[in-house]
């Protein structure tokens, strides 16, 4: 019910977004009221939304509110526009509100509302975020290590569909990329419109060590780069009635130098060609 719920209000404020044109922020959450309960409090829901994640320079306005498939329950559309009007939000302020719009997304916090006017706060969503938006799913990983291994890939989904299946998809990656039982896979979820319910999602992937921070052998990584270019055909691992099918490969490019006593880099760029579209996906991969 709870994920039915969250697809219908996922779709619906999708449908939303030609209508932010000349708006550069514009996120959305779920409040279990009606829509005349919310319509009596819109000021007072501004400003609770404004006191959360206002930035300098800044206002919020509230520009929709939809009523679900569900009586009970509404959609809140709101964007953060400059105020004055003709004033600039820095870009520093920016980035901390992205952050904490990504917090929101993974529901590390949530919206603190006043609770006996609008309850509590589910589902937040970003619609447009300028620069981009990136979101780190809940997994483990010690972030202080350097990948020894990168490489990013384009899925035809939004954010929030690749979000609640981020275990499914990294499992079936670790299989088809054959790795270690000290290797983890971490990743990063990027639209670079600022969506998390529009396509695609670029999957930002990396390799970590569980244990050291020493890189593996050359000939380890030789490996992993090999598997990890042949298996793109195979779609890296990924069940393709679950993610889609990744493009077949149109071209491979590999280049191997030595950068230093012992240090080896390898480069693979694989070139994907869409089967609906005349452009091009580009997966990346870097050992250093």
């Amino acid at each position: 019910m709870v994920n039915a719920r969250k697809c219908e209000f996922a779709s619906s404020v999708y449908g939303c977004m030609h209508n932010f044109v000349y708006t550069d922020i514009v996120a959305s959450f779920m409040l279990q009221k009606t829509v005349s309960e919310l319509n009596e409090s819109i000021p007072k829901l501004e400003f609770d939304i404004y006191e959360e994640i206002g930035i300098p320079n800044s206002t919020v306005a509230v520009n929709f509110l939809q009523p679900s498939g569900a009586s009970n329950w509404t959609n809140v559309i709101f964007s953060v526009v400059p105020y004055p009007k003709y004033s600039t939000m820095s870009s520093t302020w920016l980035s901390i509100l992205r952050s904490h719009f990504m917090s929101l997304v993974v529901q590390q916090s949530t919206l603190q509302l006043t609770e006996s006017l609008f309850g509590n706060s589910s589902f937040f969503e970003v619609l447009k975020f300028p620069g981009g938006i990136t979101i780190i799913p809940p997994q483990a990983a010690f972030l202080v290590q350097k990948p020894y291994a990168s490489f990013n890939f384009t899925l035809n989904f939004p954010i929030d569909k690749v979000q609640d299946k981020t275990n499914e998809l990294k499992d079936q990656m670790r299989a088809g990329l054959l790795l270690d039982t000290n290797e983890i896979l971490y990743i990063k979820l990027t639209n670079l419109e600022g969506s998390t319910v529009a396509p695609p999602t670029v999957v930002r992937s990396s390799i970590i060590l569980e244990v050291g921070n020493h890189q593996p052998s050359p000939p380890r990584m030789k490996q992993l780069a090999q598997t990890i270019a042949n298996s793109s055909s195979g779609n890296l691992g990924l069940n393709h009635t679950v993610f889609g099918k990744l493009p077949d490969i149109a071209n491979i490019n590999q280049h191997l130098s030595r950068l230093g006593v012992g240090r080896l880099f390898y480069r693979i760029a694989v070139l994907f060609h869409a089967d609906l579209s005349d452009q091009f996906l580009c997966l990346s991969l870097q050992f250093e």
